[in-house]
């Protein structure tokens, strides 16, 4: 049993987070990798679970502060097409 086992518990009690679901955002959302010590990650997530909110919302508010946003851009830009690796050219 981990040391913050008990803070899971009780947040898992009466959880209400406010959460980014997909199908409200315009673009996909993708997967953002950081490599923490353990110990941060079990105390960032127990907190996290014991205020009600998630992770990734803190995460993209605390880089949107430091950061902010990308400018809106008119259109999404086109796929290119790439010719296939078996294609000569000459």
């Amino acid at each position: 049993m981990s040391k913050y086992s008990h803070i899971f518990k009780e947040a898992r009690k009466d959880v209400n987070q406010n959460t980014i679901k997909p199908e409200e955002t315009l673009e996909a959302m993708v997967n953002l990798c950081v490599k923490v010590p353990l110990s941060l990650r079990r105390h960032w997530a127990g907190e996290s679970k014991k205020r009600g909110i998630s992770m990734t919302d803190v995460i993209i508010e605390a880089l949107n502060n430091e950061f902010g946003e990308p400018p809106l851009r008119a259109h999404q830009p086109e796929t290119q097409k790439v010719s296939s690796p078996k294609t000569k050219v000459r």
